[in-house]
């Protein structure tokens, strides 16, 4: 069979599962705040600066475009979060079928991904796991391609570069994966100044997708800053250092995960 017919099945098994689960899941702790968050950016509000935010920004004015047009509500909002993590299953799924040109397990991982306690639990509430996760996934399958690609190959890293920060611009923690995207943009070049165009390439989409929050930043510095970390730290209840151990501690699990 061919991949678009599974692309199309696939399709389906997403939507059959997450549109019921993103309907009738009860609602989670944090959802509320996430979209009155977003119905008052959509009403003209800017966040730190005109009221308390405790993520990076791009939550709040993706959700309150979708606000704009159907207006406030919970169900526009988990079936957008639906939309996103079924993209995300999309691309998922092709990626398993192109790179090891075997259907089974491209369904496989599709199973795994929709089926999990983590996907059904997280990726069907209005929070910022899908969108972050669903931008992070582009900008690595934009890598892979633009491995392959000669021509078009500096415009595809910046276009990685801009999903990459749109990513960061979503959930800041996403930020702690930049090594392993560094790695990946310096394990093919074979020269430093094909290594450097790649990277310089890579860093002006992140730039550009950095733009929204350095204005929040410098319309508030002080309330952008407590609501991306300091915060977090309060509500945690570790001291700096301790919470620096812990990312430290992450940090280097991911690593030696990969080296295994």
């Amino acid at each position: 069979m061919k991949l678009r017919y599974h692309i199309i099945a696939a399709t389906l098994f997403l939507a059959m599962i997450l549109l019921p689960v993103a309907h009738d899941r009860f609602i989670d702790g944090d959802e509320g705040y996430y979209l009155y968050a977003a119905r008052i950016v959509s009403e003209g509000s800017v966040p730190y600066r005109d009221f308390l935010y405790t993520q990076m920004p791009l939550l709040p004015y993706v959700y309150g475009s979708v606000f704009k047009l159907t207006g406030p509500g919970w169900y526009p909002a988990r079936y957008l979060t639906a939309a996103l993590t079924l993209g995300l299953g999309l691309l998922i799924f092709i990626y398993l079928a192109r790179k090891h040109n075997n259907r089974i397990w491209a369904w496989f991982g599709l199973f795994l991904f929709t089926l999990s306690g983590l996907g059904l639990a997280w990726f069907v509430t209005a929070k910022t796991y899908a969108l972050s996760s669903l931008l992070l996934f582009i900008s690595f399958l934009g890598l892979h391609l633009a491995r392959n690609v000669n021509r078009r190959g500096t415009v595809m890293l910046f276009f990685c570069g801009l999903t990459f920060g749109l990513a960061i611009a979503a959930r800041l923690t996403i930020a702690a994966v930049a090594p392993l995207f560094l790695i990946m943009l310096m394990r093919d070049g074979w020269i430093l100044q094909g290594r450097l165009r790649r990277i310089f390439a890579f860093a002006c989409g992140g730039a550009m997708a950095s733009l929204v929050p350095f204005y929040l930043l410098i319309q508030d510095p002080s309330n952008f800053i407590f609501g991306n970390w300091s915060y977090h730290q309060i509500r945690s209840g570790l001291s700096q250092s301790e919470s620096l151990a812990q990312k430290w501690e992450t940090f280097f699990s991911i690593f030696s995960t990969l080296g295994e």
